[in-house]
């Protein structure tokens, strides 16, 4: 019985809180996600390295490509890297980072949802997290 009546407290409580939160203040949430879903600094990081260095998102340049921006740390981590000119998002939400010529580079795949892991190339692996 006192497991009942915890029960219907919680839920009251829980229907409570939705009922009097301000609308502007969820919508003021649904931005917060929303901008976190286009953070444009992260740090890669490569195995075996004890170095890591920062790669930027920047201008839009087209459709679900922009300008890829890294600091000149990250060519010494993995020299592959100063071809690098684009970074791309594809339709299942890997991040490609490619040449101007639009040959892939580095491939990655949402791990955990707050770092990208690297599938290309297949070694050194390579985690982007977010700054």
């Amino acid at each position: 019985m006192k497991t009942m009546t915890s029960l219907l407290l919680v839920g009251a409580l829980a229907g409570a809180s939705f009922a009097i939160w301000p609308e502007d203040r969820v919508s003021e949430a649904g931005k917060a996600v929303a901008e976190k879903g286009r953070l444009s600094r992260y740090r890669l990081i490569v195995s075996g390295r004890d170095e890591s260095c920062l790669v930027e998102k920047g201008v839009e340049t087209g459709l679900n490509a922009a300008e890829l921006k890294a600091e000149e740390g990250c060519y010494r981590l993995l020299p592959r890297l100063a071809d690098a000119r684009i970074w791309k998002r594809d339709d299942e939400g890997d991040v490609v980072f490619a040449a101007a010529d639009g040959r892939e580079i580095a491939r990655f795949f949402a791990a955990d949802g707050v770092a990208f892991e690297s599938v290309k190339p297949a070694s050194p692996l390579m985690l982007l997290t977010a700054e």
